[in-house]
């Protein structure tokens, strides 16, 4: 408690003893006019008040005047202490629109001390990354180099094998050259092999062909006698058909009489049945 009243500004300090002073003071006020004549006046027995009766007419003037004039002091005083207490009213207005002030400036210098806060934290933040981004750019610097380095040794390498190359063609190119006339030569005696072997061909064809026309013969003949083969066994296979048909021809004949004998007993049967029923 003790430290929150050394925190408070001295403006609300000073407020707050002046409203404690008011209060004491009106308290002390009503005290006092509890125990004014008028109130005792007020509290006096009504045997009293019958006794006084019997006082002289100018003692009850005096008195009179006594309490008029305390009335009139204490009317002043009323007046005098209400206008104190508006004073002190306007005063504990003024002290409380000063610490409503002091408040708003409090929190003005607290918001300014938060923003001032919050710039700095942001400066900070805008340098922690301008300087992580000075060590990325750093690094792709390097990286950068290192890449350019080694572009370097590659296009060194690469001039290298190029000549090597351009040489490795160039033997190649001679050696293409002595192949080409290797395969000159080769093609001639390869022609000249060609219409050799062209020639020894057109006779193995004829060769052949008379080969081929024997064989084409024989080949004939043998058909022509397996024709004649098979032709004479249809002739055999025919004629055994014939016969084979007209024997079956003439059992269904035979087999077709006995039918017509054996209807013809079955009739006659039925008839002597039927003669000898009409006997009887």
């Amino acid at each position: 408690m003790f430290r929150w009243f050394t925190r408070m500004p001295l403006s609300i300090l000073l407020a707050i003893t002046l409203h404690l002073l008011i209060i004491l003071a009106i308290f002390i006020s009503f005290k006092m006019n509890a125990f004014s004549p008028a109130s005792e006046a007020s509290n006096t027995p009504t045997e009293q008040t019958i006794q006084a009766q019997s006082v002289p007419q100018s003692a009850i003037d005096q008195q009179l005047n006594r309490l008029k004039s305390a009335d009139a002091q204490r009317d002043q005083t009323l007046k005098q202490q209400k206008s104190e207490a508006e004073k002190a009213q306007a005063a504990a207005e003024q002290a409380a629109a000063a610490r409503r002030a002091e408040q708003a400036r409090l929190q003005q210098l607290e918001a300014m001390r938060e923003a001032k806060q919050q710039a700095t934290a942001a400066q900070e933040q805008q340098l922690k990354a301008a300087q992580e981004a000075q060590k990325q750019a750093q690094k792709t610097l390097d990286a950068q180099q290192k890449a350019l380095e080694k572009i370097q040794q590659e296009t060194a390498q690469a001039d290298a094998q190029k000549q090597a190359a351009q040489a490795e063609v160039a033997k190649e190119k001679s050696a293409a050259a002595a192949a080409r006339q290797a395969a000159a030569k080769a093609a001639q005696v390869s022609k000249q092999a060609a219409e050799k072997a062209s020639a020894e061909k057109a006779a193995a064809d004829k060769a052949a062909q008379a080969q081929a026309a024997k064989e084409a013969a024989a080949v004939a003949a043998k058909e022509a006698t397996r024709e004649k083969s098979a032709k004479e066994a249809a002739d055999k296979a025919a004629a055994e058909a014939a016969a084979k048909l007209k024997a079956a021809q003439d059992a269904a004949a035979v087999a077709e009489k006995a039918a017509v004998d054996a209807a013809t007993k079955l009739k006659t049967a039925q008839d002597v049945t039927a003669t000898y029923l009409l006997s009887l």
